[in-house]
């Protein structure tokens, strides 16, 4: 059998020793840092052994502040175990794996997935699968065939079908397909209106984490030991979710101490991990496309920084004391100038990386409201635009829907 079919025993002995050797890998890299973990958790133990427990009726110390060196906001935070444990201030050590970044690195996000090889494959491999199956249906339904051939409601009616199947599939495959899609559900141009009413869904109706896994989320942010100490610093104890975003899931909330509603959005579980692996399966991407289109054409590669202008603006986003400082940096300038335009304040007693925590402001969404109400902020929105961009010199990079209410 071994010589009539020497190159499929061949192939299979170099994919069972390369599976093999990727494993081994992975699982030397995975041990190494849960033994780096545990220490520098066993450390930060030892030393918050004398550190005061959180009150909810006391200060709490800032958790960052903001600074502003030639016309952009920087931020300082005092040190914090997830900014260790992430990588952005832990101490120097050739023993260390390599750990996420807190504020974006292509090169640290490679050399953390580049050791994992089995994981980085089985996703590849989940995305393929989710997305092959409706680029087919793509190139079937609109290429191979010819809408001349169908009316235009039953063209329309299509659409909607793909255009369901597109948003369910970019769900499931998590944040940073979620992010894509939003990003297309604002581009008219690019996309029919009845594909941007299905994506529009993604700003703000995507499926949620189960309550429990997000207030033990906020529970763990807030320092609070148990779950009715947490609900203890609300009226009622009661929190109600009231959207599910990419990134996180928002709960409205009253304040006991001051009696204010609130807007609180947790961030789920572990999404620094999923969403700064897809990114590196994107810029991987971007580097294979550029070397192909360098050596088959004369155009300017150009696939890389293009992924990674995306990618470093979706993994910021999951800082949400970065956030929370151009929320207030944004809310100062508009005050300053008078603009038409309200930005809600932050409760930095109850924001930390991981949540954010700002004013209730009821209103109706810009894409709901009356056509002629729009018609009357068209003027606003154009000023307030220039504002940001000829003025300030920043400007909101995410204004779709669930961003704007009027």
């Amino acid at each position: 059998a071994l010589r009539r079919r020497p190159f499929a025993y061949a192939s299979a002995s170099v994919l069972a020793t390369t599976a093999a050797y990727a494993s081994i890998v992975e699982w030397e890299t995975e041990s190494r840092e849960q033994r780096y973990l545990d220490e520098t958790t066993n450390s930060s133990t030892a030393s918050m052994m004398t550190t005061r427990p959180f009150n909810g009726n006391a200060q709490i110390k800032r958790r960052f502040t903001l600074q502003a060196i030639d016309g952009v906001t920087h931020i300082e935070r005092r040190p914090t175990a997830d900014m260790q444990s992430s990588g952005a201030s832990s101490p120097s050590s050739s023993s260390s794996p390599p750990q996420l970044p807190r504020q974006y690195n292509a090169r640290l996000i490679e050399e953390y997935w580049s050791n994992r090889p089995i994981t980085v494959a089985s996703r590849l491999l989940e995305i393929i699968t989710e997305l092959s199956p409706l680029a087919w249906a793509y190139v079937r339904d609109f290429k191979l065939s010819s809408a001349d051939d169908r009316t235009e409601e039953e063209n329309k009616s299509l659409q909607h079908e793909q255009a369901s199947k597109l948003r369910r599939a970019l769900t499931r495959l998590g944040p940073a397909f979620i992010k894509i899609g939003q990003q297309l559900s604002i581009r008219p141009d690019l996309v029919p209106p009845s594909v941007l009413a299905e994506l529009q869904k993604l700003c703000d109706s995507v499926e949620p984490v189960p309550d429990e896994v997000s207030l033990d989320v906020l529970r763990e942010e807030l320092g609070c030991s148990t779950k009715e100490e947490l609900l203890d610093k609300f009226e009622g104890g009661l929190l109600k979710r009231v959207a599910a975003a990419s990134l996180g899931v928002v709960f409205r909330g009253t304040i006991k101490e001051s009696g204010e509603v609130v807007a609180i959005k947790i961030q789920r579980p572990d999404m620094v991990k999923r969403l700064s692996l897809d990114l590196y399966l994107l810029q991987s991407y971007g580097k294979t496309m550029d070397a192909i289109c360098d050596v088959l054409t004369e155009q300017i590669p150009y696939h890389e920084k293009f992924i990674n202008a995306f990618a470093e603006g979706s993994y910021m986003e999951l800082d949400y004391e970065h956030e929370a400082a151009n929320q207030l940096r944004f809310k100062r300038e508009f005050e300053q100038r008078r603009c038409q335009v309200f930005v809600p304040d932050v409760l930095e007693d109850f924001t930390t990386r991981r949540v954010i925590c700002t004013q209730w402001v009821d209103g109706v969404k810009l894409v709901d409201a009356p056509r002629d109400q729009i018609r009357r902020l068209i003027p606003v929105g154009v000023e307030i635009f220039l504002t940001q961009l000829l003025d300030i010199g920043a400007f909101h990079s995410d204004p779709h829907p669930a961003n704007l209410y009027v």
